[in-house]
């Protein structure tokens, strides 16, 4: 239902009670290796690309009539609060590749490559690429930080092994947990750019879990099934 539903471009609210009726759905994968955050991009990427053929035929309207026409993109900002919504849930899947190990940033990326850069087009798709942008950089950060922890935990081992060894004496190794002083060198993480002037508001503590948190779903067998 999630992934059907993000394809289609249903609404925030839709999204947030299906997330909150099933929250698996999040990180399962359609028969495509495809996450409802792949099905997300690649619907806001699509109405917007849609948006392009129809200013064409309202440009020919608009040389026939002799009037001015501005296009309307007001429909950008609900499809990325659905993204930014998925990206909240569950970061690490900015990251998962479908089976044409494309990943939602790569769909982004391919559509503003068929768009003139200077075209209002290009400006739109790249606001969601702003936003998986700033989850990536999110989610660097934040294993950036574990990485460098477990140096200093690994470094304080190794010293508290050489001591006990050049002594010969039978003490044990000192705690290697970190000092809050320590720790508080880590604690603070730059906020990457945002999207929009706005924060990335997601929950960082979702990256504290293990990895293998993204999984098949072996019963979406088509996605017109999950429609209801």
């Amino acid at each position: 239902a999630l992934h059907v539903g993000c394809l289609n471009g249903t609404s925030l609210e839709a999204v947030k009670f299906v997330m909150r009726s099933k929250k698996d759905l999040v990180t399962e994968l359609d028969f495509d290796k495809r996450s409802a955050l792949h099905h997300a991009v690649e619907c806001a990427c699509s109405k917007i690309d849609d948006s392009l053929e129809d200013s064409s035929d309202e440009a020919t309207d608009v040389k026939s009539n002799g009037k001015s026409s501005n296009k309307d993109y007001s429909f950008v900002g609900p499809l990325l609060d659905v993204i930014n919504e998925i990206c909240r849930a569950a970061p690490k899947m900015v990251h998962v590749q479908d089976s044409n190990s494309g990943t939602p940033l790569d769909l982004v990326q391919i559509a503003k490559a068929k768009q003139k850069p200077e075209s209002e087009e290009y400006a739109q798709l790249d606001r969601i690429y702003q936003l998986l942008s700033c989850t990536s950089v999110h989610i660097y950060l934040q294993k950036k930080k574990k990485w460098e922890m477990e140096g200093v935990e690994r470094r304080r081992r190794q010293n508290a092994l050489s001591a006990k060894e050049v002594s010969g004496g039978s003490k044990a190794p000192e705690s290697t947990s970190l000092s809050s002083g320590s720790r508080s060198s880590f604690s603070s993480i730059q906020t990457p750019k945002t999207y929009d002037g706005q924060s990335c508001l997601m929950d960082l503590s979702v990256l504290e879990e293990e990895d293998g948190d993204v999984k098949m779903d072996s019963d979406i067998t088509n996605q017109e099934d999950h429609a209801d």
